[in-house]
């Protein structure tokens, strides 16, 4: 145990060492020494140091490689203030018990720490508004990657290159779709679930799963009741193909025909149950 105390002693003594500009103290000077007071000054602001970064130990570590740059001379004074000011920010009553490894002339106030606190406030307002400006530009790039990929599912045609040499047909027809998209997703904002299925019919449609009129079906079915969401779906047929009004006023015909019936059925099939009963 006398062993182990007389270790932790020295290994206290080079960190303190570490710490100070003056030499390791000899454990007996002859008369008494003024260094044992810098000594025990030392020490006990290690201790509070060791206490306060209990959890955050390479705070300790790097406290102490300071001061051992500047016991070497590689750092000035006004250089390991500043340091050891931004290693212990938040923390004044550490950095103003830092003046007791200062040389004579030098002396930490506490008007320094305020300047150090409002530079370090503005340093952090400005690191997070260069945050927040580069989340909104990533997720606009991302929004934009998405409206071309939803486009490339709405098209026959590949994703257009943003740069076309000479410029690109297939730009104007990307430009239109997003438009289409925009005013499908604007009708159905309550209904997203329309939004999907038309991604899905155009799908299968590039993959030619289904053919021009059967997409003409589908689409025409999906956005019954809705006829300018109709009429502008003409904006991803091939030539040679296109919707009509007259398509529509069809549509709607067979639409209230087959909605006749089907209350037949069920007003058929509630007067059967009725006399059954």
């Amino acid at each position: 145990q006398q062993q182990q105390q007389q270790q932790q002693q020295q290994q206290q003594q080079q960190q303190v060492s570490y710490a100070t500009q003056t030499p390791m103290p000899d454990p007996n000077p002859p008369g008494g020494d003024i260094r044992n007071v810098k000594f025990e000054n030392a020490l006990g602001f290690l201790d509070q140091v060791k206490l306060q970064f209990a959890d955050q130990p390479q705070v300790y570590s790097q406290f102490l490689d300071i001061m051992k740059d500047f016991k070497s001379q590689q750092i000035d004074t006004p250089g390991v203030i500043a340091r050891v000011s931004e290693l212990f920010a938040g923390h004044p009553s550490l950095i103003l018990g830092f003046n007791t490894f200062l040389p004579p002339g030098y002396k930490i106030e506490p008007s320094h720490i305020e300047e150090q606190q409002q530079q370090q406030q503005l340093q952090q307002q400005q690191l997070q508004q260069q945050q927040a400006a580069l989340a909104q530009q990533q997720q606009q790039q991302q929004q934009q990657q998405q409206q071309q990929q939803q486009v490339s599912y709405a098209t026959q045609t590949p994703m257009p290159d943003p740069n076309p040499p000479g410029g690109d047909i297939r730009n104007v027809k990307f430009e239109n779709a997003l438009g289409f998209l925009d005013q499908v997703k604007l009708q159905f904002a309550d209904q997203p679930q329309v939004y999907s299925q038309f991604l899905d019919i155009m799908k299968d449609f590039k993959s030619q799963q289904i053919d021009t009129p059967g997409v003409i079906a589908r689409v025409s079915e999906l956005f019954a009741g809705h006829p300018s969401l109709i009429l502008g779906f003409n904006t991803f047929l091939p030539p040679g193909y296109k919707i009509e009004p007259s398509h529509i006023e069809e549509q709607q015909q067979q639409q209230q025909l087959q909605q006749q019936q089907l209350q037949q059925q069920q007003a058929a099939l509630a007067q059967q149950q009725q006399q059954q009963q």
